[in-house]
């Protein structure tokens, strides 16, 4: 069994790391968003996730988005916020 490795690149600000292999027929993006943790914005990035989960201009309802995920071989969204030391994640 080969090991997998890990490609590490920059690109508009974000650090993307990308680790190929054909072990899985899944594919998984994870996109990590670190803020600080600050009364101010606590609330609306707890909420940020369900805003996101409810639609977009293709998909203006949750049904919609979820039958455009369906049409696109299964995909999945899922969102999730967590306090890491003094980090929203």
């Amino acid at each position: 069994m080969q090991p997998i490795t890990e490609q590490v690149e920059k690109q508009g600000g974000l650090t993307v790391h990308i680790m190929p292999t054909e072990k899985y027929k899944t594919n998984t993006l994870l996109l990590l968003i670190r803020a600080p943790l600050n009364k101010e914005s606590v609330a609306k990035r707890a909420l940020l996730g369900h805003v996101l989960q409810n639609g977009t201009s293709q998909s203006p309802s949750r049904k919609a988005l979820r039958e455009r995920l369906d049409q696109m071989y299964g995909a999945t969204l899922t969102t999730d916020v967590q306090k890491k030391e003094k980090s929203m994640l």
